[in-house]
């Protein structure tokens, strides 16, 4: 037993001792290998006990890298960084994100690379912000500003997928009845870097507050009509003391009168948009009608074709009267005539005058010059063949004799007067530039002889000239 004690009070004194002494927490490391490459790609070796790392830019920019190789310029284009030397630090970390290690501290050039073009002609749709597409771009960071009429106020930024839009119409953070324009710059995910912002937009005013109803009329007729509100589910119509809901985009305010028994004077109209619930989406649009109830009216000049007419409207219920103009009825035309005709030739063209006239006051309506295209003449179609001619010597000898055209050769289709040429052939032997007779000369010895004879036929105001080429054989024997 005593033994037991002496043990236990041993104990006892050690750990008194040990709880007198200082505690010295683990210190922490550096981590290994860190390495910047000259293309800004940073990796390290892994740190013991880390199960996570942090990078930091500057002041405000961290993220959790995916690896131990991280590439800073990747990061730095993501992030629409412009060119410039940053500073980062890296530190490991457990789970609940306490850092275990020293940071390790650096810095790193960053040139920015700004090839896609800024986008061009920034302007409003309404409350949608718009700009012309960038080649290559794959998003658009668009930044908004109030403006007071003099400066700009940066209120923040949005991004647009690839379209060249962003709507703005439910952003809640943007101010009711307060002006906003707004810049936009191009960017791609991988070689380009972001663009330069374009210009300021052009400014929208009273930002997200109701506007007029576009293009309220009211005819003589008493047809009130207006253009669609956008997002509007009806609409809510005052007349006067009655209101109501029109079908549509107009209203006949005579008819409604009518219903009501209405007397004549000045009403007030007023029109405005409204939601499924009858909430107001636009500012009431006014206007005056004064209310008659017109007759179909007396003409008191009919129209022409050119004149206005004119016919004066009753009021049925109160006797006032009114003029009203009639429109000019306009010409009815006629089929089109042929005028000053200059008729075609194979020297020169005609033409001739396309005239139109109205079918109830003869007036001309349009004249036009039409050129008839000028004539050209058909081919030649003369057609000559050759025939053997023969020649008696004995004849021959005392004087020259004579082959008649018919017997030379024959010719058919002509058309225009005829000439004989002789291209080839014995000098003795010539041929009648007029009738194409041809003589062989006294003296020419017995044979065979070729004459090649040109004929040609000079035409005619409606032939060309043509001409054929044949050869003649002359046997004297």
């Amino acid at each position: 037993m005593k033994k037991v004690l002496s043990l236990v009070l041993s104990l006892l004194m050690i750990t008194s001792a040990l709880s007198a002494l200082p505690f010295t927490a683990l210190a922490k490391g550096d981590i290994p290998n860190v390495q910047l490459s000259s293309d800004n790609i940073l990796t390290w070796d892994e740190y013991e006990g880390a199960t996570k790392y942090w990078i930091r830019f500057g002041a405000s920019y961290g993220f959790e890298p995916d690896s131990r190789t991280v590439d800073l310029n990747q990061k730095a284009f993501e992030n629409g960084f412009t060119t410039g030397t940053y500073d980062f630090t890296l530190v490991a970390c457990v789970e609940n994100w306490q850092e275990i290690s020293n940071p390790y501290s650096g810095s790193f050039y960053y040139e920015a690379t700004n090839v896609l073009d800024a986008p061009s002609n920034p302007r409003w749709d309404g409350l949608v912000a718009r700009w012309d597409s960038v080649e290559n771009a794959d998003y658009y960071q668009v930044r908004i500003y109030a403006f007071d009429g003099e400066n700009y106020t940066y209120k923040g930024y949005q991004y647009s997928s690839d379209y060249n839009y962003l709507d703005f119409s439910s952003n809640v953070n943007l101010v009711k009845s307060t002006n906003y324009a707004f810049k936009v710059y191009a960017c791609a995910k991988t070689v380009y870097g972001p663009s330069e912002l374009s210009a300021y937009s052009d400014v929208v005013p009273g930002w997200l507050d109701k506007q007029e109803i576009k293009n309220v009329k009211i005819t003589d007729e008493g047809i009130l009509s207006w253009d669609e509100y956008e997002g509007a589910a009806k609409y809510w119509i005052r007349f006067g003391a009655d209101a109501f809901e029109p079908e549509g985009l107009s209203a006949n305010l005579v008819e409604r009168a009518k219903s009501m028994e209405l007397d004549c004077g000045a009403y007030n109209v007023s029109v405005v948009a409204c939601d499924n619930s009858w909430g107001d989406l636009s500012i009431q649009t006014y206007a005056t009608y004064n209310l008659h109830y017109w007759d179909g009216g007396n003409v008191t000049k009919a129209p022409t074709c050119t004149e206005k007419g004119e016919k004066v409207l009753t009021c049925t219920k109160c006797g006032e009267t009114k003029k009203t103009e009639l429109p000019a009825k306009g010409h009815t035309p006629k089929e089109a005539v042929k005028e000053n005709g200059v008729a075609a030739t194979y020297a020169h063209a005609g033409s001739y005058e396309s005239v139109v006239y109205c079918s109830v006051c003869g007036g001309e309506i349009s004249r036009k010059k039409v050129t008839v295209p000028q004539l050209h003449k058909k081919k030649n179609p003369i057609t000559v063949k050759a025939k053997k001619c023969t020649v008696d010597f004995v004849k021959l000898n005392n004087k020259n004799q004579t082959i008649a055209l018919k017997k030379a050769m024959t010719v058919s289709k002509a058309k225009g007067t005829l000439t004989f040429f002789k291209k080839s052939g014995n000098k003795k032997i010539t041929i009648n530039k007029k009738t194409g007779n041809i003589t062989v000369k006294k003296g020419l010895k017995k044979g065979t002889y070729k004459v090649k004879i040109k004929v040609k036929a000079a035409g005619n105001t409606t032939y060309k000239a043509g001409s054929k080429t044949v050869t003649v054989t002359i046997k004297v024997k």
